[in-house]
């Protein structure tokens, strides 16, 4: 897979010289960080039309968080991610029924995203690997039109939030005691919402799942 290709190549970027480490963080406290990266979305819609979406694009938002190192070098924290898409997809199609057409477009959007996650960590000296999961939500736009024999249609134009869960792995690099850099890897289900709409006036409702892949770097500093 693409996305599981490129996290280990963030990471291997990330891997100092074999114990080349100095114990610059001592991996306890509290850090602000940014990060970018790119987002792979994948769409399902239950109901009566294609609304299916496999779509990427660059991402990139802000972190904070906490860590504290326990005696055995565990690393316990908890971090707040929020950020931007650029991720849309969009398709027209026209199909013929009896020469006449039946136009179709779709429209949708990645507008924004966020979690609240908790990470455990083992401390290598300056080389943290941890697992991560916990709490996401996104809000995605949906335009979808179907116009038929030009007598109109189908019309669902609705901006929902998704609340669902999340869960990855990653690995951190101190790079100073104040400085850190991070690549990790994070797959989100944000469940199933409801788009209404009408169909030649009367009201029109949709179910469309969404799950994303993310790979991202960071930068930290740590206080």
């Amino acid at each position: 897979m693409k996305t599981i290709g490129t996290a280990a190549v963030l990471a291997a970027v990330l891997m100092p010289v074999a114990a080349s480490a100095t114990e610059a963080s001592g991996w306890t406290g509290f850090y602000l960080g940014i990060h970018g990266g790119y987002d792979w979305l994948e769409t399902e819609d239950s109901g009566l039309y294609a609304y299916d979406h496999d779509f990427d694009d660059f991402s990139g938002g802000i972190q904070a968080g906490y860590d504290h190192r326990l005696d055995n070098n565990l690393v316990i924290g908890v971090l707040i991610d929020l950020g931007l898409s650029d991720a849309s997809g969009s398709r027209r199609t026209v199909d013929l029924v009896g020469g006449l057409p039946i136009v179709t477009q779709a429209r949708t959007e990645l507008e924004s995203y966020g979690a609240v996650r908790a990470r455990l960590g083992y401390a290598m000296g300056d080389i943290l690997p941890y697992v991560t999961g916990g709490f996401a939500w996104a809000r995605y736009d949906v335009a979808y039109t179907q116009d038929f024999f030009g007598l109109g249609g189908t019309d669902i134009r609705e901006t929902n939030g998704y609340l669902g869960w999340t869960a990855g792995a990653g690995i951190e690099y101190a790079l100073t005691p104040s400085f850190s850099l991070k690549a990790e890897y994070l797959y989100t289900d944000y469940g199933s919402e409801t788009y209404r709409g009408d169909f030649l006036g009367l009201p029109l409702a949709e179910s469309i799942d969404l799950t994303t892949h993310n790979t991202r770097i960071g930068l930290n500093y740590r206080f």
